[in-house]
């Protein structure tokens, strides 16, 4: 996982929300953000109540799925 403190949003890829978070996508909250390198992505919706571990440490969060993002999840502000 990528920790990002400077990121509005958790985001992860597809390929790992399919491979293993499989909970499900409440599509009408599609985003179309912009990268901090001024690109656009397409985040294809929200998964809310998802379960997180690090360490001993389990966490819930409302992760949007990416259609190709350059990470397998990213956890930003709302996770901290």
């Amino acid at each position: 996982a990528v920790i990002d403190t400077g990121s509005q949003l958790n985001i992860v890829s597809e390929h790992m929300y399919e491979k293993s978070i499989k909970l499900p996508i409440n599509q009408s909250k599609i985003l179309v953000p912009h990268d901090a390198n001024g690109g656009k992505g397409l985040l294809k919706g929200l998964v809310s109540q998802v379960p997180i571990s690090i360490g001993s440490v389990l966490t819930i969060a409302e992760i949007y799925v990416g259609e190709v993002v350059p990470f397998d999840i990213l956890l930003g502000r709302p996770w901290q």
